[in-house]
């Protein structure tokens, strides 16, 4: 149901509330001070409550007869004139509550108005919810993509597989840190292909140094690929072993005096290793 819908039935029903009050006016206490007014003529009865200082607020026709509203800001009375035929018929009191709507009537707000006012602001106080519960869910939702996405860079920091379905969130995390960790890699594998040339020319000459064959650039190739490059680099595999995720690979150029340890995981290569050529002897 929207809260303009909810809105008209509160205002109808106050509506219908206040002429059901005003209605029932007749059924309230006789006022005993002033029943010399009845059957006193209209203007008569008018003068004489003026003159106790009673202010008309509000008449209406009910039952065949005008019924008038008197209020009294001093004393803070309220009563009902009955009048019919030019006669006042009877004087009743009623409470302040039921003589209300009709005191901000005269003072320049109906009772209509103030329903109509009351609504309003039912529906400003609605939209200033909604509007906060929606800032709420923003903030939830922005806190919770932080989470996902620290968990995802996480995961991927430490190679856990990503198993089953994940927000946007923890994926992005998980493809910076798995972009991250490999660049790392590339850049270990690079200084250490350089203090192994460095170490192995030091201690034993460089002979063949420019026949030297660079395989730093297979890392994370897929093992297929990897392995027609390296052929086509002149490179035989003369030994392995497999693990129950991984395989270690020694491969050997002859021409080049290079032997490589190449280790596959997850069907790529990480990170070829050039090793003592005594090892692929």
């Amino acid at each position: 149901m929207s809260i303009q819908h909810t809105i008209s039935c509160r205002i109808t029903t106050l509506a219908v509330a206040s002429a059901i009050a005003f209605s029932s006016m007749t059924a309230g206490a006789a006022n005993n001070e002033f029943q010399y007014l009845t059957n006193n003529g209209i203007q008569n009865s008018h003068n004489a409550l003026e003159g106790r200082g009673y202010q008309q607020v509000h008449s209406e026709i009910n039952n065949n007869q005008n019924q008038v509203v008197w209020w009294n800001s001093q004393q803070k009375d309220c009563v009902v004139t009955n009048e019919r035929f030019g006669k006042t018929t009877s004087v009743y009191d009623i409470s302040k509550s039921d003589c209300d709507p009709y005191i901000r009537k005269e003072s320049g707000m109906s009772p209509m108005v103030g329903l109509l006012a009351g609504a309003a602001a039912i529906a400003g106080i609605a939209a200033i919810a909604n509007h906060n519960k929606h800032k709420q869910e923003a903030r939830d939702n922005e806190a919770r993509n932080n989470e996902d996405y620290e968990q995802g860079y996480q995961d991927g920091l430490e190679r856990y597989h990503r198993y089953g379905s994940h927000s946007d969130a923890y994926n992005n995390g998980y493809e910076t840190a798995r972009r991250e960790r490999e660049e790392r890699a590339s850049s270990r594998y690079s200084n250490n292909y350089n203090n192994y040339h460095n170490d192995y020319n030091h201690h034993f000459g460089a002979p063949h140094e420019s026949r030297y064959v660079k395989v730093a650039d297979l890392y994370n190739l897929r093992a297929s690929a990897g392995e027609q490059e390296l052929i086509n680099r002149g490179f035989h595999a003369i030994d392995g072993a497999k693990g129950w995720r991984s395989s270690s690979v020694l491969w050997v150029n002859e021409d080049a005096q290079e032997c490589v340890s190449v280790t596959t995981k997850d069907g790529r290569f990480q990170m070829p290793a050039i090793v003592a050529m005594s090892q692929c002897a």
